[in-house]
């Protein structure tokens, strides 16, 4: 197995910029216009997906497939899965599946449904970032991340750590896939890690989709009846804006530490190497 990527080897800007010098002079507003022109253009495309699932959310076609879904159950499973684990390995976000998932096929199946798509997603886009695709994926670094940089110094440092605390952080899962395969984690830290912190996560989230079936028929109770179910939809509602809040906002504060932590690492080993080279020239 090769060894772990040290930082050296991980590219950064300033690389790049040197390898293109005739570039320098071209003017930063242009580059500040391409980048907001690019944010843009992603957010409009995410609102427009996210639109587009709403509706289809509300069609027919949707009602069939989760009625056909929880009719087969066996086969539903099994096709969720695969579907989740194509759209990991190619780069979708997993949230939305662990809420169809809940949705779907209620909390107990739905945990089983998740977690295996999500893992054996994970599994495959592990493998081939770390044996098939793994000079393509550098590549894309070419533009300068100097976050790869820092997460090579800490796994340097602590693996086992680093490794867990990604896991929990709120950063896309692709980044997390793909991004360990090139520094080399070991497979059997990540699996594992992939299996308890992460599947600690899809248990949360499907959870909050298996209360919106619960909700919808509060909701149906209440519109053909005059019972109020006020108190249950309070507590469920309650119960889940608490539920996602914590999720996020402990994810949040994970990545945090981490891009702090990160920070201080690579400052500090680069005024080490500064220190020695001012050393050798004296």
């Amino acid at each position: 197995m090769a060894p772990n990527q040290t930082y050296q080897s991980i590219p950064t800007a300033e690389d790049t910029a040197a390898k293109h010098i005739d570039d320098a002079d071209l003017p930063q507003p242009a580059w500040t216009t391409r980048r907001i022109l690019l944010v843009g253009s992603l957010a409009l495309v995410c609102l427009s997906v996210a639109v587009g699932l709403w509706r289809f959310t509300q069609s027919s076609v949707f009602a069939s497939m989760v009625k056909w879904e929880q009719e087969h159950e066996a086969i539903g499973i099994v096709i969720f899965v695969l579907v989740y684990a194509l759209c990991i390995v190619c780069c979708c976000p997993s949230t939305i599946f662990d809420l169809l998932a809940g949705y779907i096929f209620g909390f107990g199946f739905g945990n089983v449904a998740a977690i295996a798509g999500k893992s054996l997603g994970s599994v495959i886009s592990y493998l081939l970032g770390r044996y098939l695709m793994q000079d393509a994926i550098r590549k894309k670094l070419q533009d300068g991340q100097p976050m790869f940089r820092a997460w090579s110094i800490l796994l340097e440092r602590d693996e086992f750590q680093f490794v867990v605390l990604l896991q929990f952080a709120y950063i896309p899962i692709f980044l997390k896939n793909y991004g360990l395969a090139i520094l080399n984690v070991s497979f059997s830290l990540f699996f594992w890690s992939s299996i308890t912190v992460g599947g600690a996560r899809t248990w949360l989230t499907v959870y909050i989709g298996s209360t919106a079936t619960h909700m919808a028929e509060l909701f149906t109770k209440n519109a053909s009846g005059a019972t109020s179910h006020l108190p249950e939809e309070i507590l469920i509602v309650v119960g889940i804006v608490s539920t996602f809040v914590l999720l996020l906002y402990g994810s949040y504060r994970t990545r945090q530490y981490l891009d702090e932590l990160a920070a201080y690492e690579l400052a500090h080993h680069q005024l080490e190497i500064n220190q020695v080279n001012k050393a050798a020239m004296e």
